[in-house]
């Protein structure tokens, strides 16, 4: 079962390790580790950015909430029942 093991494995380095494809990509794929940090700081901008674009969404609706003004009522007392007016009612 080694030998069947050990066999596999030599063969897949040779398949990997000699393929002209393979070795080409490699040669490219050194240019491409010089851009990785730029990537991670780019990575880190939109997800703070993300962060402060959801935080001004979730604070929108609740700063329309506190400035809308809730309709003010006088009391007006007659009798037993009592009866709820608007304050801009102005009776004839």
């Amino acid at each position: 079962m080694k030998i069947v093991l050990q066999g596999c494995i030599t063969i897949f380095h040779f398949i990997y390790l000699f393929n002209p494809w393979i070795a080409k990509y490699q040669e490219e794929g050194k240019e491409h580790y010089k851009y990785v940090p730029y990537m991670i700081m780019l990575y880190y901008v939109h997800f703070f950015c993300c962060l402060l674009i959801s935080a001004f969404i979730c604070w929108l609706p609740w700063q329309n909430q506190s400035t809308r003004k809730k309709p003010k009522y006088k009391v007006i007392y007659g009798g037993n029942d009592t009866k709820k007016m608007s304050a801009d009612y102005e009776p004839v």
